[in-house]
């Protein structure tokens, strides 16, 4: 990894770094929902799949009636 490194920064490229974990993150993340990651990736629970989905869930902003 080390020569390949040096040998790319010689290139003017950069190597990214990444782990089987974060495939298995991209894999959960692009899942619909959490049902369907935790079914794609075989956890047991569904506290293990929220470990790996880094998508940021959307929420419906709060209309304040005091808000201008």
């Amino acid at each position: 990894m080390a020569k390949e490194k040096i040998e790319a920064e010689k290139q003017g490229r950069q190597l990214e770094h990444f782990t089987e974990h974060d495939i298995r993150a991209k894999n959960a993340s692009d899942e619909v929902n959490e049902v369907d990651a935790q079914r794609r990736l075989g956890h047991a629970t569904m506290k293990a799949t929220k470990t790996y989905r880094r998508k940021v869930q959307k929420v419906a902003p709060v209309h304040r009636k005091d808000a201008q």
